[in-house]
């Protein structure tokens, strides 16, 4: 949930037409007709996944201020956790395309739009998204890093397909996330990565406290808006966001591994660990 793990695409942003909000907004009501939008309605909230993303979230990430883009979507119950049912990565795409869907209807579509898609959530007082964790817990998919990062290519030629790439933003995480070697990532070129070197970075071993904020219970892709970005960057006076990593890191530094690695385990296990 912080912008070093930004994926950077300038292209040209083309005009969407009014027919196509009306035939996502069918789409979209086709998919969320029987589901809810909010983090905590009963159909989520009792599935173990969904109560360890949400309380990594809550008791990590906004606990040790990690993200400035968190706080709000929590506050106001507009961040939705979708458990992805995916098992090979043509049914996760799928998923992908229909959480990018809802999210269109609240970033283009009317009031009349907004409305239409609201009244179809079973939790009629929920509020529409304006940001989505889907989390993909599939034992067969994206077990390293590198897999994840691979796929985040696929998934922003989504954003481009849909016009969207200037509205939302994709955020990585992983169990075995590795911010230090993110930038090694985006520097390589995705068909010369070398499969020997993959490794070292998903080996399971204690993290340094700067990988931290990108580890996540599952493999999690956010869907972020760009406006929350800007928003969050005016509201906590950071130059560019940029900076947030280098003071996360700095904030992680001084609680030390051993006490980051436990806050983090008790978030998402429970004073118990795990």
């Amino acid at each position: 949930m912080h912008a070093v793990n930004l994926i950077p695409y300038h292209i040209s942003f083309r005009r969407f037409r009014r027919s196509s909000i009306t035939q996502t907004l069918k789409r979209v009501t086709n998919i969320t007709s029987k589901r809810s939008f909010s983090t905590t309605t009963s159909d989520t909230s009792s599935c173990p996944i969904h109560t360890k993303t949400l309380s990594w979230v809550k008791n990590f990430v906004i606990r040790h201020k990690l993200c400035p883009f968190a706080v709000p979507l929590v506050e106001k119950n507009t961040l939705r956790i979708k458990i992805s049912e995916a098992v090979d990565e043509e049914r996760l795409i799928k998923e992908f395309r229909e959480e990018v869907k809802i999210l269109e209807v609240g970033i283009r579509g009317t009031k009349d739009d907004k409305e239409s898609l609201s009244s179809s959530n079973d939790d009629d007082g929920s509020p529409l998204p304006e940001s989505t964790l889907l989390v993909v817990p599939s034992s067969s998919l994206l077990s390293t890093y590198r897999d994840l990062y691979l796929l985040s290519w696929k998934l922003q030629e989504i954003l481009v397909e849909c016009k969207l790439e200037k509205e939302l933003q994709l955020v990585l995480f992983h169990p075995k996330g590795r911010q230090s070697g993110y930038q090694q990532y985006v520097h390589e070129n995705q068909n010369e990565m070398n499969n020997n070197d993959d490794h070292n970075h998903d080996l399971d071993l204690d993290l340094p406290v700067e990988d931290y904020p990108t580890k996540s219970p599952y493999p999690t892709i956010h869907l972020l808006r760009e406006k929350d970005i800007l928003k969050a960057v005016k509201s906590t006076g950071e130059k560019i966001a940029q900076e947030i990593p280098s003071k996360n890191r700095e904030r992680l530094d001084k609680m030390g591994v051993e006490k980051v690695k436990k806050d983090w385990r008790e978030s998402v296990h429970g004073s118990g660990g795990g």
